[in-house]
C-alpha cells in the first residue's frame, strides 16, 4: 500500500518525506479544497523531500465545484505542463460534468498535456467522493 499525504507546506512535504510517505499531494489553501500550488511552493517542497518521495502538485485553478469553463480547462493545460516541467512527478486532476460525472473530453485533454510534457508523469483523481457514477 503507498501512502500519500496532502500537504500545503515544504515543511509538510519535508516531514511527510522523513516520516516514511510515498507521495504528498501538494496544495494551496486546503481550507477551500485546495488549489494549484505556486511556483515557489513547489519549488520549495522539491528542496525539502530531497528525492526521498514523489511530489504530485494538485491542478485546480480556484476553490468551489468541479465544472470548469473553456478558459479555466486553458489554464489548467498550461499548469499541468508548467508543474512537470518545474519537477512534479505527477499532477492531480479533477473535472465533472453538470450531471457530477467524469467530464472526459477535459480529462482527456488534462491527460494527453501531461503525458505530452513527461510520459512518465502520474496523473491521479481528485474528485473521486463527488462523482455521481463512479468509473471503473
Amino acid at each position: 500500500m503507498r501512502l500519500e499525504i496532502a500537504v500545503t507546506s515544504a515543511a509538510g512535504a519535508g516531514t511527510s518525506a522523513a516520516e516514511g510517505a510515498d507521495t504528498v499531494e501538494l496544495c494551496s489553501s486546503l481550507e477551500l479544497g485546495g488549489i494549484t500550488p505556486s511556483q515557489g511552493l513547489l519549488e520549495a517542497s522539491l528542496e525539502h523531500v530531497d528525492g526521498r518521495l514523489e511530489v504530485h502538485a494538485l491542478v485546480r485553478p480556484r476553490p468551489g465545484d468541479f465544472r470548469y469553463s473553456a478558459s479555466d480547462v486553458d489554464t489548467m493545460v498550461h499548469e499541468v505542463k508548467h508543474l512537470l516541467r518545474q519537477g512534479a512527478a505527477g499532477v492531480v486532476v479533477g473535472a465533472l460534468t453538470a450531471e457530477q460525472d467524469v467530464d472526459v473530453p477535459v480529462v482527456r485533454r488534462l491527460l494527453e498535456s501531461a503525458k505530452e510534457t513527461n510520459p512518465e508523469a502520474r496523473l491521479t483523481w481528485r474528485f473521486l467522493g463527488v462523482v455521481a457514477t463512479p468509473v471503473g
